[in-house]
């Protein structure tokens, strides 16, 4: 890394020192400003991806033992019957 900053020409230097005291940070902190969130964090919030798209609404929390159409009857598939047979067999009641 420090390879990296022996590159950075003086008035560059000099631009990046303007530009972070006009933002009323250090240098270091202007520049972490300027580069993207690692592995989906930022540094500020720690907030990740995940909750930013849930906040942004667009994933959710779908409830399948919700019917869709709470007044229709449950559909069942036939596995369900299958198991409920058996389980009925040792004496569940089940609807």
């Amino acid at each position: 890394m420090n390879a990296i900053l022996t590159d950075i020409k003086p008035e560059t230097a000099r631009h990046l020192a303007e530009q972070a005291k006009a933002n009323g940070k250090s240098v270091d902190e202007y520049l972490k400003s300027l580069l993207p969130p690692i592995n989906g964090q930022t540094d500020d919030a720690k907030e990740t991806i995940g909750d930013r798209l849930e906040r942004k609404g667009l994933i959710g929390i779908i409830d399948s033992s919700e019917p869709a159409d709470p007044t229709s009857p449950p559909q069942r598939s036939p596995l369900y019957e299958v198991i409920a047979a058996k389980y009925r067999k040792q004496g569940l009641n089940l609807p």
